[in-house]
């Protein structure tokens, strides 16, 4: 098979090194006998020659590819880019992770969240805010310590934790005085103490999983923020609502986050281009094997 990775990034130069996810999925695919390639978003173009529509790649006519993987990353109106993926599906290519509802959430936290909540899963008690003047009531309908949240942001940017009103305020003037965005208010897990679980989800399946542990003095267990990973065993209650929530935001290869609280589980987070290097580290498991797995049983 020939498989190729659209990253919607681009490199700053041709020469630059690929993330470590991309450099694996392109190794599972040479180790398990495919083709494989990287292909950058911006340097597709696309020409309508009467009624026929030719896709070139680097000013040169696309080669042939059977499935494409991608690894969303961008930070702009998904409509953008949502044309390259049109024009690939329109001459028969499939592409993983690339429904418009995918493309959609891919970059809104928020987004993802609303579409969460109305497939009926489990997620902590929060609220969405435009008007900063609201801010003291709705933060004191779900209660402190509290979490902020931006529309954007990975690897644990753009969450911060607040004890009090006073301590919220000062985050709510800087973040919309300067970037005028929205702010997502979510309930704090205490009982969680810093942990919280990384799903990797293939179609109906898990793939992996580990538990994050925050590093001391820190809310954020991501690995990219200082955060510890160990192999976990999740419950059957934990795989199900991880494969529904891939499925409600449209994704095949999915992050999922969820966190253990008094309650039971719930879904903090849907990650469309999840790393895997820490998830591989903690468990030992070959994930970018399975995701060409995956592929492969997509394909037949």
């Amino acid at each position: 098979m020939k498989i190729g990775i659209l990253s919607f990034g681009r490199p700053q130069t041709r020469e630059t090194e690929p993330p470590y996810e991309t450099k694996k999925l392109l190794e599972a695919a040479l180790a398990r006998g495919h083709e494989a390639k990287i292909f950058c978003e911006p340097f597709f173009s696309f020409r309508q020659d009467n009624d026929k529509l030719k896709i070139f790649y680097d000013n040169q006519p696309l080669p042939m590819v059977d499935l494409f993987i991608a690894r969303t990353n961008f930070i702009e109106d998904q409509s953008i880019h949502s044309i390259t993926v049109d024009a690939l599906t329109s001459v028969g290519i499939k592409i993983i992770n690339s429904t418009a509802l995918a493309l959609s959430a891919t970059k809104n936290k928020f987004a993802r969240k609303l579409l969460i909540n109305q497939a009926g899963l489990p997620t902590p008690r929060s609220t969405i805010v435009r008007d900063v003047s609201t801010i003291a009531t709705e933060a004191e309908a779900i209660g402190f310590p509290l979490v902020v949240k931006t529309p954007s942001g990975s690897g644990g940017r753009g969450v911060f934790l607040t004890e009090n009103l006073a301590t919220l305020l000062p985050i709510v003037d800087y973040l919309t005085v300067n970037h005028k965005i929205p702010l997502l208010l979510e309930e704090f897990i205490k009982e969680a103490e810093g942990r919280d679980l990384r799903v990797f989800v293939t179609g109906d399946k898990i793939l992996a999983a580990m538990e994050r542990e925050a590093k001391p003095g820190e809310v954020r267990s991501n690995i990219h923020a200082g955060g510890a990973g160990r192999p976990i065993e999740l419950t059957d209650e934990e795989k199900n609502i991880a494969v529904a929530a891939a499925k409600a935001v449209g994704l095949e290869i999915a992050g999922v986050d969820i966190i253990r609280s008094a309650h039971g589980p719930l879904i903090l987070e849907v990650n469309a281009r999840p790393g895997f290097e820490g998830l591989e580290q903690a468990t030992g498991i070959d994930v970018a094997g399975g995701i060409i797995k995956y592929v492969e049983e997509v394909k037949e």
